[in-house]
C-alpha cells in the first residue's frame, strides 16, 4: 500500500448501478476503497467487489444515538423527527440519548421515555465524538446510527438512508455537497467555505473521496462500529468524523453517500474560530500516525495527549 495515499484505486458507482443494493429513488454515490491488504477478515478488495459483503448480514433493527450536550432547547425537534420513522420501520429499534451538560435535556428525552428513547448522563464534558462512541458502546441493534439534536437532516431522508442499510450497505452517510441543490437552508457562505476545504483537505491528505464526511447523520452495521470504530478510533474531537471514515474507508468498506435537503440551525453549537486550528493539527496527526502504522513505529506520546486535551472541543 502506498502510505501517501491509503487509497491508491477505489469505485465510484451511482444509485441502483451498483449491483446487490437496494435503490432509494435518488442519484446516491457508492465509494468502495480498493486496499492492498485489508486489516479484518471479509474486508472488501474494492474492485471485484459487486454485492454485499460480510459486514452487514441481514440485519432487522437499528440503535440511533443522539449526542445531546445542552440540546434541551432542539432535542425534541430531533426526536419528532426520527421516532416516527423508526416507528414505521417494523423493526425493534432504541434511541440512546448521550447527555454530558448541565441543562434540562434529560427531561426532555425522559417524556419519551415510552417511545424506546433512554437518556445517559455525565457529569463530564465528553466532546460530540466521545459522546457518540459511548452510545455505540451501549448500542444494542443489529444497525447503528447517529444524529445531531437539531434534527437538521429531514426524517424522510433518514428513511431512506436507514432502507439503504437494511438491504445491505454497511455504511451510509448524509451528504449536503453530494447535490446542493437539495438542500433546503444552507450554511451561512463562511461555514460552506471552511466545509469545502475541509474536505478537500481530507482527501488530499488521508484520500478519503467523500464530498461530505461531517455531516451528522450516519449508519452504520453493528460490525463495522464494533470491529472498526470502536477498535481504531481514539479522536473525540470535532474532527471525529473524518477519523472515523479514514479508519472504515482503510478497513476496504464500502460507503454510500446520500444527498439530503439539509436544514440548517442557525443556533449551532460548533465554535469556528476555535475548532478550526484544533481540527487541522488532528487531521495532520491522524495521517502521520497511519504513516507511522504503515511502517511499524508506535505513536509518539505528544499524539497521544493532543488528543485528550482537546478531546471535548
Amino acid at each position: 500500500m502506498d502510505d501517501r495515499a491509503p487509497f491508491p484505486a477505489a469505485i465510484e458507482l451511482a444509485g441502483p448501478q451498483f449491483a446487490g443494493y437496494a435503490g432509494a429513488g435518488s442519484s446516491y454515490r457508492v465509494w468502495a476503497p480498493a486496499v492492498a491488504t485489508p486489516e479484518l477478515t471479509g474486508a472488501v478488495r474494492g474492485v471485484a467487489q459487486t454485492a454485499p459483503p460480510e459486514w452487514n448480514s441481514s440485519p432487522d433493527s437499528i440503535s440511533l444515538v443522539i449526542p445531546a450536550y445542552n440540546e434541551g432547547e432542539r432535542l425534541e425537534k430531533s426526536l419528532k423527527e426520527y421516532l416516527p420513522v423508526l416507528e414505521a420501520l417494523g423493526v425493534p429499534y432504541e434511541v440512546i440519548v448521550i447527555a454530558d451538560g448541565s441543562d434540562h435535556t434529560p427531561e426532555v428525552a425522559q417524556k419519551y421515555r415510552d417511545r424506546g428513547v433512554r437518556c445517559y448522563t455525565y457529569s463530564k464534558k465528553l466532546g460530540r465524538g466521545g459522546a457518540i462512541l459511548e452510545g455505540f458502546r451501549r448500542a444494542q441493534f443489529q444497525l447503528i446510527a447517529f444524529a445531531d439534536a437539531d434534527g437538521s437532516v429531514p426524517g424522510s431522508d433518514f428513511q431512506q438512508m436507514v432502507r439503504l442499510a437494511l438491504g445491505g450497505m454497511p455504511a451510509v452517510i448524509a451528504s449536503r455537497r453530494l447535490e446542493p441543490n437539495r438542500v433546503a437552508v444552507p450554511e451561512p457562505p463562511l461555514r460552506r467555505s471552511v466545509g469545502f476545504v475541509w474536505a478537500t483537505l481530507a482527501k488530499v491528505v488521508l484520500g478519503i473521496q467523500l464530498e461530505d464526511s461531517q455531516c451528522g447523520l450516519k449508519v452504520f452495521s453493528r460490525s463495522v462500529v464494533r470491529d472498526v470504530i470502536l477498535r481504531r478510533l481514539s479522536v473525540t474531537n470535532r474532527t471525529f468524523e473524518v477519523a472515523m471514515m479514514f479508519h472504515v474507508a482503510k478497513a476496504g468498506i464500502p460507503v454510500c453517500e446520500f444527498p439530503v435537503r439539509y436544514v440548517h440551525d442557525f443556533d449551532t453549537r460548533m465554535p469556528v474560530g476555535k475548532a478550526i486550528p484544533i481540527m487541522f493539527l488532528t487531521l495532520m496527526g491522524v495521517a502521520l500516525a497511519n504513516l507511522l502504522e504503515v511502517r511499524g513505529i508506535p505513536p509518539p506520546k505528544f499524539m497521544v495527549g493532543l488528543n485528550s486535551r482537546f478531546a471535548s472541543v
